[in-house]
């Protein structure tokens, strides 16, 4: 997984992502998986579906590309759970300029919001946010391309791990 995340950071600092450590929320750890869309702009949604109180899934939606998944649970995720699911939609011509995150008091990711250009919000959450959002915005007129996910904090009393940390890829966005 290791070799897999930076071979990723390689190819992502070889393009026009922005990568920076001062961009994550939460907390980096040694398991991570990458939701990337294929274009700069096409970043519309995202999914967290619980299983026992707990997140498990998260799904990001782009425009004219088939969603991209996370799951960190073991089994399948149900039609029931997903329709509990938490889903922050933008509007048709919205892009996401920024991430915030909800962290509950013990480090977990309980709620993410995307942030538009035009100052509006959308936000997923999976249980109420008791604390702030913790927020991080690209750079000039930069848009999130996808959402670097890390998640961990798996025992043998709670053997489903949480997510812990959540990084947006920002990029330059596309010129006509």
């Amino acid at each position: 997984m290791l070799i897999a995340s930076l071979a990723l950071f390689a190819s992502l600092a070889g393009s026009a992502v922005d990568t920076e450590p001062s961009m994550l929320l939460g907390v980096a750890t040694r398991e991570s998986k990458t939701l990337l869309g294929e274009d700069a702009e096409a970043l519309y949604a995202l999914q967290l579906t619980t299983r026992d109180r707990r997140l498990c899934q998260v799904r990001a939606f782009f425009r004219g590309a088939s969603p991209r998944t996370a799951r960190y649970c073991s089994g399948r995720v149900t039609g029931r759970q997903v329709a509990r699911s938490g889903v922050a939609v933008l509007g048709v011509g919205e892009v996401v300029q920024g991430v915030g995150a909800c962290l509950s008091r013990d480090g977990r990711i309980v709620a993410v919001r995307f942030h538009t250009r035009a100052g509006a919000a959308v936000t997923a959450q999976t249980e109420t946010c008791t604390g702030s959002y913790q927020q991080v915005l690209c750079r000039g007129d930069w848009v999130v391309q996808g959402v670097q996910l890390y998640f961990g904090g798996a025992s043998w009393l709670r053997p489903q791990p949480s997510l812990l940390g959540l990084r947006p890829l920002c990029t330059a966005p596309e010129t006509v």
